[in-house]
This record gives C-alpha cells, sequence and structure tokens, in this order.
C-alpha cells in the first residue's frame, strides 16, 4: 500500500477517507487551582496536570497512556517545605467513547466522606464524568483542617465544569461525517486540500460537503500560445460523488480569483473547480475553462 500511495504522489492525486467527529476538547492548562487555605500558605501554590499526551510511556496506566480518555489536574498546599495536601481533579476526556470503561467515579454517584482511617475525600460531579479530591496518607494535616481542603476539592471540581464528558448521552446516532484529502500537481500549482462530507444527506451518490480548508493555488495556465499567471482561493467545497461501476469519483469546489493577468478576469471573480479521477480537472472561471490539457495522466483515489 505505501508504494502504491508513493506512486500516487508521483503521479499528481491522493485521495483518503476516514471516518471523524468533531468534539470540543478544553486545555486543562486553563483550570484554575483554587487559593491556598488559612495555614497552607508557605509556598505558592504548585499544578502539575497529567495528560494521555505528557505521562511517560513506561509509567502510564491504560487510560493515561498516549491515546488514553483521563487527565487529572492536581494542586499542592503547603503548611511547610514538607507539611502539604493535595487536592487533585480527574476527569474523562469528552473524546472518550466509553468513559463508563475508563472512569470509576462520576455523574452523581456519591460523596465518599472525609475518613480518618483512609485519609481520603471524594466528590464527584453529578452532571459530568469528573471527581474532585484530596488526600493526606502522610498525614500532615490536622483532622480539624478536612474541612478546609473539602471546599478546596469542591472548587476545584467546579473549575473543571465543562472539560469532562458529560453524563448525559445522546438519545439519537452522532452524525457522522466522512474526511477525505487530496493533493495534485497542475498547471504548475499544487492544489491540495482536506474536506469533510456529509453522508446521510447524499444523493444518486453525490454527498454536500460541509467543511473544508481554504487553499491558494497559483497556476501558469496556458492562453494564446503562452502560459499566463492564475491564482485561486478554494473557497469552499461544494459536494463529492462516488464512484459506481459507471460513474468516477469527482469533488467540486467553489473558487476565487486571487490575482490575474488573464484579460478580462479580475480579482475576486469567482467560479468552480471539479477534479475527477476520470482523470480529468477543470477551473471553469472567468466566463473560460482552463487545465483539461493540464490534466495529469492518472489520478487515483485511496479509501
Amino acid at each position: 500500500m505505501r508504494k502504491a500511495l508513493a506512486a500516487a504522489v508521483a503521479l499528481g492525486f491522493v485521495f483518503a477517507g476516514v471516518a471523524w467527529a468533531h468534539v470540543a476538547v478544553n486545555d486543562p492548562n486553563t483550570i484554575a487551582c483554587p487559593s491556598a487555605p488559612a495555614g497552607w500558605k508557605a509556598l505558592p501554590v504548585r499544578k502539575t496536570i497529567a495528560t494521555p499526551q505528557s505521562v511517560p510511556e513506561a509509567a502510564a496506566e491504560e487510560h493515561m497512556a498516549t491515546g488514553g480518555n483521563l487527565v487529572t489536574v492536581s494542586c499542592t498546599y503547603y503548611a511547610s517545605p514538607v507539611r502539604q495536601v493535595t487536592a487533585r481533579v480527574s476527569y474523562a476526556l469528552p473524546t472518550d467513547i466509553n468513559p463508563v470503561n475508563d472512569f470509576y467515579w462520576g455523574c452523581g454517584t456519591g460523596d465518599q466522606p472525609w475518613d480518618t482511617s483512609y485519609r481520603v475525600y471524594r466528590v464527584p460531579s453529578s452532571s459530568q464524568w469528573a471527581l474532585g479530591m484530596f488526600d493526606d496518607i502522610a498525614g500532615y494535616m490536622p483532622d480539624n483542617q478536612a474541612p478546609k481542603f473539602e471546599s478546596v476539592a469542591k472548587e476545584l471540581l467546579q473549575n473543571a465544569n465543562g472539560y469532562a464528558h458529560p453524563c448525559k448521552n445522546a438519545t439519537t446516532p452522532a452524525a457522522l461525517t466522512s474526511r477525505f484529502s487530496f493533493d495534485i500537481y497542475v498547471a504548475g500549482a499544487n492544489i491540495k486540500s482536506m474536506f469533510w462530507t456529509d453522508d446521510a444527506k447524499a444523493k444518486n451518490g453525490v454527498a454536500p460537503i460541509t467543511q473544508s480548508d481554504q487553499t491558494t493555488s497559483p497556476f501558469q495556465v496556458p492562453l494564446g500560445g503562452k502560459t499566463v499567471p492564475l491564482t485561486i482561493e478554494l473557497v469552499k467545497g461544494i459536494d463529492f460523488k462516488s464512484s459506481t461501476a459507471h460513474t468516477n469519483d469527482t469533488v467540486r469546489y467553489a473558487v476565487k480569483v486571487v490575482s490575474t493577468k488573464v484579460p478580462q478576469c479580475s480579482r475576486g471573480a469567482t467560479g468552480t473547480l471539479t477534479i475527477s479521477s476520470r482523470p480529468f480537472v477543470s477551473l471553469n472561471v472567468c466566463g473560460r475553462s482552463f487545465l483539461q490539457s493540464q490534466t495529469p495522466r492518472r489520478i487515483r483515489f485511496f479509501w
């Protein structure tokens, strides 16, 4: 497959498609540590963050390793350089497809009260897969100060609100899109972009493009026996037609002229770019068609 892909790049066009879902993931660095309680200000509060990207692979449990689904923000408070207590908030990422399996507490499972034997306090969120807690295994904290750190753990959990996988599950199937990319050399320009299609809205094999990268391509188009510069911007994808026994894969883009020396073609003029595995490339703008004679001899689509 790699050899075939490299050959396709050399010939001018690569096409790859994968399932894709858009989920916002907030930066855990923006979760603030609560202020230090009275008597615990000997040193500044120290914040540390563990994510699937930051934990060393050899030390990582499965849910914390690269590709995992758990984030922990820790805030350490000091009564002296030695005496310290750490409050933490841990949460399952919103991209986690199964937080029940990867995260044991959350979604209103109930607090674990402070216990002088285990010296741990936990408070789960009732709206997301997240847990606030603190522990004092070393016994640095007098028991009568536990309420101070219970408040710290609750505030830290609140500061992480909106960062985790929500408790409420979707009751309808999530809309999935397919992601594609292309990379083609024609008329001195390298045209490349990535786009997503809504397959659920496809009609007769033609799916609308819901999102696409904006890129600029400077062509040298043949005109009157010489080549003339024509730079276009791929403004947005229009649609993508999947191949059948009698048709070819075809993508269409709306384009805009950025600059040109083509007569009677001004900046801002709009048109369409069509690319097909026939192979065929056509740029229609300013009342003319360009690029058909420049089409690579072979265009391949990889799924």
